[in-house]
């Protein structure tokens, strides 16, 4: 059985503000199609191809989640005329300032939604709409919210996360007409905490909006700085790490943040977001309400999710009996465990627990002073992808005998993910740290999109998932450096901060940013790491990676490797910052998407613009004195800077 969705394509290589304008003018519209499409998995059909419409059994149409007044959908009638299948109306709702019970349906959209009632159960958001819709006689509806909360397909999906908020992202609506009091207080607010504003229109800040010089453009200084405009689902998740907390009106802006484990409030200013916010018990308050004196911990607290947790599953099922109703084949669900927070954890994992065949057991973590010794056990066809020949170790230049467990197993972890993963195997881990479980969904995704013609299955079990923070008083930058022009770009992007050079290399290796900090007065350190003789990559990239070309195999299983070996280090130096070494139309595993998608113990993992390597080189030639000490100091980097 075919189902389709009524859906204008948005083009990857497009220019950012046609993508904006394919996405209906407001990116949250992303959101809600990227739930659909990893729900239903339905053939994407543009409205100009609508005669594809004739090999559907049926059809979930999107175009009456915005239905005012005056409304008309002509042209959707005309379609539902011509193709007599079941044309699926999903999260209908009726747009208004407040609940307004005499709110009246104009008469092309009441004819128009009684034929559609007629094949099948409407979808709507919320007790708001269908009351009204009832009031009207369109009575085949059940109400089921927004498609976006039940993206993970998940009866166990919850947020119980708890942190002290660090850093936190700021959404709002559209700036159209004049702002008032409490808006403005709002926005005065997350400018003063240097928040990060994360907009979903084109539409700019104006003199109109503000009414007042100052005002206008203290903000407008703000959101020069500060504003993201996601316009993809892996875009917006990179807007969103390292963040700790949510807050705005934004209901899909602050939806995406759940998904990846973010807490959020929910500020409400119009019918539509009260009404899902009330259906899902989703922690909010009026925005006419928001009072800019109080400290951003005091909204962290509003934003309690007992309420939502505790009626989620029964939630959930209803969305699946609507799904059932109409025909729609639903997603497979992802791993429960995805969801565990730090107040839903298990005191321990036994191997009985687990039931697996193939899985990695790791039973203790020594430490020797300077050096992390891991202990584990392999069980299963894994085996087939271990080498005996050194144990795994990683040295450090500082003493790790105070690193917290959670902390010390990431360097393991990161290694193994990825084989795991593609062997669908279980990595049980005695407890980790919480930042990093929470970023594991998106690194998957990462590879996932990097390379969708494998299959990434597996999980992370972990008995205990541990929050740690170092006392961030200040920025503090750590440069991952390997050599060469990437890396060496990367330092000269940082090097106002005065960045540490942190460098992972083998046993009796010299490590590579030595001579380059030696030379610009910096800080070094290093870490002397085993995980080369881990695995048997040659063996498992035969197996799992096949007639894949070279340029795309490269260090497949190892690219999370070299990040996580700077986590106990960054977590002991309370590092605030890790800037990966920039890379060019990598092919492989070695890419932002992937590698900035992790995060660990507070820190931001980040990368610095992918630009040619001869755009890095000119930009590194203009800057004499850093040019002259990495000629000085890099032979791979001097190479380069000579060919050119």
């Amino acid at each position: 059985m075919k189902t389709g969705i009524l859906k204008n394509n948005v083009e990857e290589s497009a220019p950012r503000q046609t993508k904006v304008e394919q996405l209906g003018r407001n990116t949250g519209n992303l959101v809600f199609w990227e739930a659909l499409d990893r729900l239903f998995s339905p053939e994407k059909i543009p409205y100009a191809q609508s005669e594809r419409l004739s090999s559907c059994d049926r059809v979930i149409v999107t175009d009456l989640i915005w239905i005012r007044e005056n409304a008309e959908y002509g042209y959707l009638e005309k379609l539902a005329d011509k193709y007599a299948i079941p044309f699926i109306p999903i999260s209908v709702g009726l747009q208004a300032e407040k609940f307004d019970p005499g709110f009246r349906l104009s008469a092309n959209t009441l004819r128009l939604l009684k034929k559609l009632e007629e094949r099948a159960t409407l979808g709507v958001r919320g007790q708001f709409t269908a009351d009204v819709l009832e009031k009207h006689g369109v009575k085949n509806l059940c109400v089921i919210g927004c498609p976006s909360m039940y993206y993970w397909n998940n009866p166990e999906f919850r947020i119980d996360t708890k942190a002290e908020p660090q850093r936190a992202s700021a959404n709002f609506k559209t700036f159209f007409g004049r702002l008032s009091a409490a808006e403005k207080h709002f926005l005065s607010y997350c400018a003063q905490h240097d928040m990060q504003f994360v907009e979903q229109t084109e539409l700019p800040f104006t003199q109109e909006n503000a009414r007042d010089e100052k005002f206008f453009q203290y903000i407008k200084s703000w959101l020069d700085r500060r504003s993201v405009l996601p316009c993809g689902y892996r875009e917006w998740c990179d807007a969103l790490n390292g963040i700790d907390f949510s807050l705005g009106g934004r209901f899909h802006g602050n939806v995406i943040a759940l998904w990846n484990g973010i807490r959020s409030l929910f500020l409400t200013t119009d019918s539509r977001t009260r009404e899902l916010t009330d259906f899902f018990g989703l922690p909010a308050m009026e925005m006419q309400a928001f009072d800019e004196t109080k400290p951003i911990s005091w909204y962290y607290d509003r934003a309690d999710y007992t309420r939502f947790n505790s009626r989620y599953p029964k939630l959930y099922k209803n969305f699946v009996n609507f799904a059932q109703k109409n025909g729609l084949d639903l997603a497979p669900a992802a791993q429960p465990l995805t969801f565990a927070g730090p107040e839903k954890q298990q005191p321990s994992v036994k191997k009985s627990d687990i039931g697996v065949h193939n899985a990695v057991y790791l039973s203790a973590i020594a430490r020797d002073k300077n050096k992390i010794a891991y202990k584990f056990s392999v069980e299963g066809n894994l085996v087939n992808y271990f080498s005996n020949s050194k144990p795994f170790t990683v040295e450090y230049d500082c003493n790790t005998e105070m690193l917290p467990d959670s902390v010390a197993v990431l360097p393991f972890a990161a290694l193994l993910l990825p084989l795991c993963w593609l062997a669908d195997a279980t990595l049980v881990l005695p407890e980790a740290d919480e930042d990093f479980c929470r970023s594991l969904r998106a690194v998957k995704r990462g590879y996932e999109e990097q390379f969708p013609e494998l299959s990434f299955g597996g999980k992370v079990v972990a008995g205990k998932v541990v929050k740690n923070r170092a006392d961030h008083l200040h920025r503090s930058t750590l440069c991952l450096y390997g050599g060469g022009v990437f890396s060496a770009f990367s330092v000269l992007s940082e090097l106002c901060f005065r960045p540490l050079l942190f460098s992972v290399c083998g046993e009796e290796q010299s490590p590579a940013g030595d001579k380059l900090a030696e030379a610009l007065s910096l800080r070094r350190s290093c870490a002397r790491t085993t995980f080369r003789c881990v695995l048997k990559e040659e063996e498992a990239e035969r197996v799992f990676l096949g007639g894949m070309g070279e340029n795309r195999r490269k260090n497949f299983f190892t690219a999370l490797a070299p990040c996580a070996h700077v986590a106990p280090y960054a977590f002991l130096q309370n590092m605030t910052d890790i800037c990966l070494p920039s890379a060019e139309g990598t092919e492989g595993a070695e890419q932002p998407r992937i590698l900035t998608a992790m995060s660990f113990c507070g820190c931001r993992v980040r990368q610095e613009n992918c630009f040619s390597q001869r755009e890095q080189i000119l930009q590194i030639s203009e800057n004499r004195d850093f040019m002259q000490a990495l000629l000085r100091s890099d032979e791979a980097a001097a190479k380069a800077l000579q060919r050119v």
